[in-house]
């Protein structure tokens, strides 16, 4: 896979392209390294609402645009929150997930919203 950025910080590797995609990515890098660093419920539920909140308006966009990818899109987001609401995936496997499906599952849109 790809490398996890150290610190964890959105860099423009990351681009998609698409300024509110980039924008939300950003904001979940940010939640993300805050639930790590600080911890608890708070930062948590925030990660949580933060990646609801993306996910919903990224399969939005897949939609309107008719977007082939969408079915497995959506099932890998529904997995990750799974496992997040579940309890199961701390920050290192979430920063590590975040890194890989956004350089290989939502490049794949790039070009096609």
């Amino acid at each position: 896979g790809f490398p996890v950025p150290d610190p964890f910080i959105w860099d423009a590797s990351f681009k998609t392209f698409y300024d509110d995609l980039d924008n939300q990515h950003k904001q979940l890098f940010q939640a993300i390294l805050t639930q790590g660093n600080v911890g608890g419920a708070t930062a948590g539920d925030n990660a949580y609402a933060c990646l609801v909140a993306h996910f919903l308006f990224e399969e939005a966009a897949m939609q309107v645009a008719k977007y082939g990818g969408y079915g497995a899109h959506k099932a890998a987001h529904e997995e990750f929150l799974g496992k997040v609401k579940g309890g199961s995936a701390d920050a290192a496997y979430c920063k590590d997930w975040l890194t890989q499906h956004i350089k290989t599952i939502d490049f794949k849109y790039k070009g096609k919203l």
